[in-house]
């Protein structure tokens, strides 16, 4: 039999069981013990779910083949357009420069926009803050005009009315509420 498969070696796995069970199978060599303890592990499982296992790892191992194969196609293409063309890398190479510059101009508008619309933000916010100072002088200025209005009034009131004193004088028995004490 090894004159088929030069390249295998017989392998001899014990399935275990009651009565032991032995399977012998031809692996290549340099097969890993994982593949040999995966096929253990098919023992406990019935024909059909055995055959689905399989079925599925052999479609998960086409496509990857395909995968690979076209990764191989796409290699081989430029590897020929390249050996073709020397030029053509240069060609790409100043097309990826300009495409860049490109990009990069563009940024560079972007942030000059952005740029201005800051300093936009930036001015509206100060003559905001401007008319808001102007606003509260205004108003503290409108609120000193009340008040001396309210205290003209109050005294043209009172000379109107015949009062001399702003306090009214009343007699209190009481010394300890006049500020500073007793009279002495």
């Amino acid at each position: 039999m090894s004159d088929f498969f030069p390249l295998t070696k017989q392998v001899s796995v014990n399935m275990g069981g009651d009565p032991p069970t032995f399977v012998s199978a031809r692996l290549p060599f340099g097969t890993p013990e994982s593949v040999v303890s995966c096929i253990q592990h098919l023992q406990e499982w019935m024909v059909l779910e055995t055959t689905e296992v399989v079925v599925v790892g052999i479609r998960y191992m086409m496509r990857t083949h395909a995968q690979l194969f076209k990764r191989l196609k796409v290699a081989e293409a430029m590897r020929t357009f390249i050996s073709h063309h020397p030029g053509g890398i240069e060609e790409m190479r100043s097309k990826e420069k300009g495409a860049i510059r490109d990009e990069t101009d563009q940024l560079k508008k972007e942030r000059e926009a952005l740029e201005a619309k800051y300093k936009g933000a930036e001015q509206e916010n100060s003559q905001l803050k401007k008319d808001v100072d102007e606003l509260r002088e205004l108003e503290t200025e409108y609120q000193r005009q009340v008040d001396e209005m309210y205290f003209f009034g109050h005294r043209f009131s009172m000379n109107k009315n015949g009062i001399m004193h702003d306090i009214p004088s009343l007699p209190s028995d009481d010394e300890d509420a006049i500020p500073g004490g007793p009279p002495r």
